[in-house]
């Protein structure tokens, strides 16, 4: 009786098992399915279902699923795509206006915009800067933060126009936002040290930073004198830019059975040597090292674009 109830037992686990492996067959094969969508998705949005009402509405000329493909085109690395539905969305006077145009800029100033070699060493900057004026004075942030980097970062003769009046325009509001210490700590990110050497005042001057120094402007006040005349008295702290051309960055501490040698890129600074001996005339030594990694000087604009929620 015990003996039949155990192959009764046996032959059910075996079918329990077999279905349980099926199961376990038909989930992997689903989501192999699912991730090879999702990559078509990727390469193809037109086969995302939700993208296929916008791409209707964008081609309608709806700036909200313009801004939508812009963004999602960015998002996977299309830029030239991304350009093209950002110039539509920014066309019309709509809530996504302010918000193209700074987008556009960023991509304009990273070059992805350029129709050749002369306009991409000649004409992005110029580009980048007027779009973020545009969209600042439509009172989007981060165009009022990039006009303020690119203005600070470029040297003049990147853009073809004079934008020195409007740079104060755009710190008076960076400072009316509270943004002007957010700005202020990724512009000095890229590509120097930046030595404060301490707060000037000037009287009816207006000071503009360079690729050596920079002024930020901490308060502007008229002040009337003796002659019922008025004076602008503009207060400054002041940096020197020190060039960096490489850094070493600590990256760990490693062990070795041999010496090893510094390279270019790599230092290894010794810690410690252990010995282990195997035997009358052999030992295993072991060499223990911080070691440091060179960084080269980054060259990247730290630029912001408008992730605007949809």
């Amino acid at each position: 009786m015990v003996l039949g109830n155990k192959k009764k037992f046996n032959k059910k686990y075996r079918w329990c098992k077999n279905v349980s492996d099926i199961i376990q067959a038909v989930s992997s094969v689903l989501m192999v399915v699912i991730a090879l969508y999702a990559l078509l998705v990727v390469i193809q949005p037109s086969l995302n279902p939700s993208n296929r009402n916008h791409f209707e509405k964008a081609n309608a000329g709806v700036p909200y699923s313009q801004f939508f493909l812009a963004n999602h085109y960015y998002e996977v690395g299309d830029f030239q795509e991304s350009i093209y539905w950002y110039k539509l969305a920014s066309a019309d006077v709509t809530e996504y206006q302010a918000s193209a145009y700074n987008n556009l800029g960023y991509l304009y100033a990273f070059g992805y915009g350029a129709a050749n070699i002369y306009e991409f060493e000649n004409y992005r900057y110029e580009y980048a800067i007027s779009l973020f004026k545009d969209a600042a004075s439509h009172g989007n942030n981060e165009a009022l933060m990039n006009f303020y980097i690119l203005f600070h970062t470029m040297p003049p003769t990147s853009f073809i126009n004079d934008y020195s009046m409007d740079i104060e325009w755009v710190e008076a509001n960076l400072i009316e936002k509270g943004l002007l210490n957010q700005v202020q700590s990724v512009l000095f990110i890229p590509n120097t040290r930046w030595e404060y050497i301490g707060t000037k005042t000037y009287i009816n001057e207006l000071k503009y930073s360079n690729e050596t120094i920079r002024y930020i402007l901490l308060s502007t006040q008229d002040v009337m004198t003796s002659d019922n005349e008025y004076e602008t008295v503009r207060t400054y702290d002041v940096y020197n830019a020190v060039k960096i051309t490489s850094e070493w960055v600590y990256s760990g501490t490693e062990t070795s059975i041999v010496l090893v040698e510094n390279t270019g890129d790599i230092r290894y600074i010794s810690i410690s040597t252990d010995t282990e001996r195997l035997g009358v005339n052999t030992a295993k030594y072991t060499y223990t090292y911080d070691v440091y990694i060179r960084t080269e000087q980054s060259n990247v604009l730290p630029l912001f674009y408008d992730r605007r929620p949809i």
